[in-house]
């Protein structure tokens, strides 16, 4: 059962890496190459983390917006602001 599963994980990241690639806008190392979105959400997450340092804190629905809007950035070029009522409304929707 846990070899299946590390298969199934293996054959899924290496979709990724071979698909992936081709959604972002600019390969280049741009401001919208893959690698820059994922970055930019990855840092506005740890600021946001940061901020809560010694608090309780709910993480269940904390990467919701990050990861909705790194897709959403590499297949439209567009990123939102984590307080942004759309990407939070688009977020709860793709959660449920």
């Amino acid at each position: 059962m846990f070899a299946d599963s590390l298969r199934h994980a293996v054959e899924q990241r290496q979709f990724v890496v071979k698909n992936f690639k081709h959604f972002s806008h600019n390969q280049n190392g741009g401001a919208n190459s893959t690698e820059n979105i994922i970055m930019d959400e990855v840092y506005k997450v740890e600021e946001q983390l940061r901020l809560n340092i010694g608090r309780p804190m709910r993480t269940m629905t904390k990467f919701n917006a990050p990861l909705v809007n790194s897709f959403w950035g590499l297949l439209t070029g567009k990123i939102f602001k984590h307080d942004d009522a759309e990407l939070n409304r688009f977020s709860t929707f793709v959660a449920q």
